[in-house]
């Protein structure tokens, strides 16, 4: 079963999973109000231990390991983005840390998620070669998702957006790439020989 990553609410982490997880006794039936409680407990112990299966696999396909080699932060990026995730492939190395920070570091709260889905969201309709320019020159995406065309391009217009829809993109329907140049100066003051 594959999870969209878009359609991805965690209530809990998993290491607040594993801490409420530790000290239950699946022997003693009674801890539990029902049957239906105890049979949620072990599904949530077996999808740590997926989880814990598969994270080195994860963040080696996903090239987690140039950015960290913290695994719970590599745990957290899992439970966000899920175990059948695969970046998109004209995302470059630098947007793929952007997301991954968007996830990790509390400093993005509360807007990281939505900023992370919508990264990637963005860089999946521009490769889908599907966004119409005669509608608009930006599009307004939120939770990954395109809702609407628009021409205006001004701050005011960007801050009404960002007020409504915390961490969203209102973003041009082109993507415009700046090339920058590094080259070096010969120094010419050198004796020829």
């Amino acid at each position: 079963m594959s999870i969209n990553l878009f359609e991805i609410n965690n209530t809990f982490s998993v290491p607040d999973l594993e801490e409420k997880l530790k000290n239950l006794d699946l022997k003693n039936s009674f801890d539990f109000k029902n049957e239906k409680q105890k049979n949620k407990v072990l599904e949530t112990r077996s999808e740590i231990t997926v989880i814990e299966d598969n994270l080195e696999k994860f963040a080696e396909r996903l090239e987690l390991k140039k950015f960290t080699e913290n695994k719970d932060e590599w745990k957290k990026f899992y439970v966000f983005a899920n175990s059948d995730f695969i970046w998109p492939s004209t995302m470059n190395i630098n947007e793929r840390r952007e997301v991954f920070d968007y996830i990790i570091y509390p400093d993005w709260d509360p807007v990281g998620e939505e900023l992370a889905r919508n990264t990637i969201g963005y860089r999946c309709l521009l490769e889908s070669g599907t966004l119409d320019k005669s509608k608009g020159t930006h599009i307004l995406i939120v939770h990954g998702k395109l809702v609407e065309y628009g021409d205006d391009e001004s701050p005011e217009k960007e801050e009404e957006l960002e007020e409504k829809y915390p961490g969203c993109f209102y973003v041009p329907v082109d993507e415009r790439i700046i090339e920058i140049r590094k080259f070096s100066i010969n120094n010419n003051n050198r004796k020829k020989k």
